[in-house]
């Protein structure tokens, strides 16, 4: 019994759970945002590839950690991937969630999803390789690439059910194609692939801004600008992004 505890009292000199520790990666804002999120609410610690130390990475399975987010737990050493690392994390703090996303149900329904994100993230983001460090850039996939561009083709035509939306969606096209090029001249599919879904985020974005002001009742001058100017920024930064990588 600890110093100073009685009969009946509370003990209150036991140690903290160890907080595991996500491996994120660096390069990707959304990785980013939702390990950051874990990591102030105090669910989890979190680690860049970029800056990982050598004891945590010689414990990862290197090429599932590029395409399923690895969580490593200290105290044990044992090292979960994907959702089966995400759904610990949040099912710890969450018991209620426990039950749902214990079912298999749960993982079938949004594996799909994960995995859709996890092999395109880095065209949806528009983000180069690291600056140092390991760099866990997910492998070319064609069939989740090509999921990503009828995605988002088909989420354009849904929304382009208003003018602004096709000038401004029209607009982004262009100037995508002029400054990033067109995908048909890259030397290989994959090259090809990453051009078409930099190009088709940016004017999905020009969309979906677009339709954002329409339904605000903005002038259609003011919509048609927005999302032109939201499309633009996208295809700038992309192309910044490609020349500093």
């Amino acid at each position: 019994m600890p110093a100073g505890a009685e009969d009946g009292d509370v003990d209150t000199t036991r140690v903290p759970p160890v907080i595991p520790t996500l491996v994120f990666d660096d390069s990707c804002p959304m990785c980013q945002i939702y390990t950051g999120a874990f990591s102030k609410l105090g669910w989890a610690q979190r680690q860049a590839f970029g800056e990982c130390d050598a004891r945590v990475l010689g414990e990862l399975d290197l090429d599932r950690a590029r395409h399923e987010i690895p969580m490593f737990d200290p105290e044990s050493g044992r090292v979960l991937y994907g959702l089966d690392s995400l759904f610990t994390v949040i099912g710890t703090r969450i018991p209620m969630l426990r039950p749902v996303l214990r079912l298999p149900v749960t993982a079938h329904v949004i594996r799909p999803v994960y995995k859709l994100i996890s092999y395109n993230r880095r065209h949806i983001a528009g983000c180069p390789p690291p600056a140092g460090g390991f760099d866990c850039a997910p492998d070319f996939h064609p069939g989740w690439s090509a999921t990503y561009l009828a995605l988002g083709a088909g989420s354009v035509a849904a929304l382009a059910a208003s003018p602004p939306v096709v000038l401004a969606g029209g607009a982004t096209a262009a100037v995508a194609v002029a400054v990033l090029g067109p995908a048909v001249v890259e030397p290989d599919t994959a090259r090809r692939v990453e051009v078409a879904s930099q190009s088709t985020t940016s004017v999905l974005v020009a969309a979906g801004v677009a339709r954002l002001a329409t339904a605000l009742r903005l002038p259609r001058p003011v919509a048609v600008a927005a999302g032109a100017a939201a499309g633009f920024h996208q295809v700038a930064r992309r192309r910044f992004l490609r020349l500093r990588g």
